[in-house]
């Protein structure tokens, strides 16, 4: 396992960008990263940090996952697969997307296929509006497509950010929703009690989470006014590497979401 001091997650894309002689135009050999269109000989391996994320989480997972130029790791490709495969179906509307927190892969995605979108964040001051998704403040029904990877375990309470995100999105759009998922859980992981860094860390596997859910999240989600379509990354091609990494709660499943 790499481990590297006093290195943050943000800072990832300088190393990263060394790497780019792993790309390759032989499209018979390596792995493909949906997100940014370029194929490698290999992944990266993800840059674990030591005071940021419990190593009981990522052991028996594998951390050669990250793309080299977008940082997408396995759940961001299985997303921008799905992205690609309903946008020729014409199944999502693009009119007006809202990414929360998007990683760096996902916005890729719609950079290169010229898809406008806002971007929202609680602390990221570069984001083009600050939000908190438990209230955003925003119209009802306002968007088409909405994504939202891994932001619910940060939130004090998601199941108002759930119903929040419900009112935001029109009633015929989208939502792709991903967490941080164990199925030894029946139900979601969390302790109020739970206050302190060191701990979080080593409870949910990161300093800054509040929880990890369990099997039950697809019910939740229906509880919410969702129907939920489950996409499990098993099936997808092995190229993009679909995998349930670099952490083990990396929950290779995405779920797709549209008002009752």
């Amino acid at each position: 396992m790499e481990k590297l001091n006093n290195v943050h997650f943000g800072e990832m894309s300088k190393w990263l960008l060394n790497q780019t002689k792993l790309i390759t135009n032989d499209k018979e050999v390596g792995v493909y990263c949906p997100c940014c269109n370029n194929q490698f000989v290999e992944f990266c391996n993800y840059l674990f940090i030591d005071y940021e994320h419990s190593p009981d989480f990522f052991k028996n997972s594998r951390l050669d996952v990250i793309c080299p130029i977008c940082e997408s790791a396995p759940r961001h490709r299985i997303i921008c697969t799905i992205l690609e495969d309903e946008s020729e179906n014409k199944k999502f509307c693009y009119s007006n997307v809202l990414l929360i927190a998007p990683n760096i892969g996902i916005r890729t995605w719609f950079n290169r296929n010229k898809i406008k979108y806002l971007t929202g964040d609680l602390h990221d001051k570069n984001a083009d509006i600050r939000i908190d998704i438990q209230k955003t403040n925003l119209e009802s029904n306002s968007f088409s497509f909405v994504s939202c990877d891994h932001v619910l375990e940060h939130v004090i309470n998601w199941k108002m950010a759930l119903k929040e995100l419900h009112r935001i999105i029109q009633p015929d759009g989208y939502i792709e929703i991903t967490v941080p998922l164990l199925d030894i859980y029946d139900t979601t992981f969390e302790d109020s009690s739970i206050v302190t860094a060191i701990d979080k860390k080593n409870l949910y596997g990161q300093y800054d989470h509040l929880r990890i859910f369990g099997r039950d999240f697809k019910e939740r989600l229906k509880d919410a006014g969702f129907f939920v379509e489950v996409h499990d990354g098993n099936v997808f091609d092995s190229r993009i590497m679909p995998i349930t990494a670099p952490a083990t709660y990396d929950s290779n499943k995405i779920y797709i979401c549209k008002k009752l």
